[in-house]
């Protein structure tokens, strides 16, 4: 994925518009348009304009897919922070599903026993 691709990505995986993203660069929205569009040369202060916006690293932004590369969106939300993964290759794609199933079970497990809990918490207090 090129560095422009990646920031359209970023950018709509955070629900903002073009117009948002614009305003956040201080720049006018067809400039950033041609930046989405992959029509203007993107230059380091730029980049790292943009790095700082989306919270990652520069580097994650700079690394090209070619090689299977994995890069970061750093989300601050009420003081906890959340990372999204990208992957370049369907093998990580693959094996961070399978993490995920893990978690997912892993949470089925633990709701399961705090019904139990519930139940039990239910029935002491009916006594």
């Amino acid at each position: 994925m090129k560095i422009h691709e990646k920031i359209k990505h970023l950018r709509e995986f955070n629900h903002w518009t073009q117009e948002e993203m614009a305003e956040r660069m201080c720049m006018s929205p067809s400039g950033y348009a041609k930046i989405e569009r992959g029509e203007t040369k993107l230059y380091l202060d730029k980049i790292q304009q943009i790095a700082q916006i989306f919270e990652i690293n520069i580097f994650d932004l700079l690394v090209s897919e070619n090689g299977g590369d994995t890069f970061y969106n750093h989300v601050h939300t009420n003081g906890n922070s959340i990372y999204n993964r990208y992957y370049g290759n369907n093998e990580n794609l693959i094996d961070e599903i399978n993490h995920l199933k893990e978690i997912i079970v892993c949470k089925d497990t633990i709701i399961a026993e705090k019904d139990k809990q519930i139940e039990l918490l239910t029935k002491l207090l009916n006594q």
